[in-house]
């Protein structure tokens, strides 16, 4: 029994034949797979601008609080400020003036999704670039705002609560200054008149901490600024 041999043009149309139909497995292959990851990527994505959203959300309520304290204690020092600047040798004012001064709040953020985000090349699956502007700028801010926390505290209690401790009986009621009510702050204990003396050492002092936390307020504005625009660009 003879083989039936091909011709030479009909070898080639079977050898293209067959190229075009692994060419053509190939990019059905290609395709579906390209339509799977970028459906992942999507889930993902959207995984990913939920988790941030509630992040942010979480840090406006705690920065809303953190504000309110330090405008609590900026507000009582102006106070003080303003009745040194009356010239007698004794001011007297409510103990809570004194004590809501000396209140030092901390601003602590969850920044653990902005974190793993910028840490593990989930960075890419952003296609918005103000938004990763956003988001790279975040820890910047958060540290000096931080840095300048930590001056002002250093300066009440380095300085100007040891001072006040020997002229003032503040152990009586520190543990019950104030309590947060809604968006406000509610002074627990009835003030009572302080009278102390008019130095140029306190006053100095008062300055210096009065100077402290309107920087303070001012890197947290901007962080509250900061966060609505983010929140705005995570809406979009």
């Amino acid at each position: 029994m003879s083989k039936k041999r091909l011709k030479f043009p009909e070898k080639w149309r079977y050898f293209l034949r067959e190229i075009f139909i692994v060419i053509v497995g190939i990019l059905i292959a290609f395709i579906l797979n390209s339509w799977w990851q970028n459906l992942r990527e999507q889930k993902s994505l959207t995984v990913i601008r939920q988790n941030l959203r509630e992040e942010v959300r979480f840090n406006q309520d705690e920065l809303s609080g953190t504000l309110i304290i330090h405008r609590v204690a900026a507000s009582n020092a102006l106070k003080l400020l303003e009745a040194f600047k009356a010239g007698s040798n004794e001011v007297t004012m409510q103990d809570t003036v004194y004590y809501a001064m000396l209140i030092c709040a901390t601003f602590d953020p969850a920044d653990g999704n902005i974190n793993s985000i910028l840490n593990s090349g989930k960075l890419d699956l952003i296609d918005d670039n103000e938004l990763i502007k956003s988001l790279t700028t975040w820890n910047r801010m958060k540290l000096d705002a931080i840095e300048d926390e930590s001056a002002g505290f250093s300066l009440v209690e380095d300085q100007l609560y040891p001072f006040l401790r020997t002229r003032i009986d503040l152990a009586s009621h520190e543990e019950r200054l104030w309590s947060r009510v809604g968006d406000g702050i509610r002074f627990e204990i009835s003030g009572q008149p302080v009278t102390i003396e008019n130095s140029l050492e306190l006053r100095n002092m008062i300055a210096q901490r009065y100077a402290r936390l309107k920087i303070i307020i001012g890197a947290l504005n901007r962080i509250d600024k900061h966060q609505e625009e983010m929140l705005g660009l995570l809406d979009k």
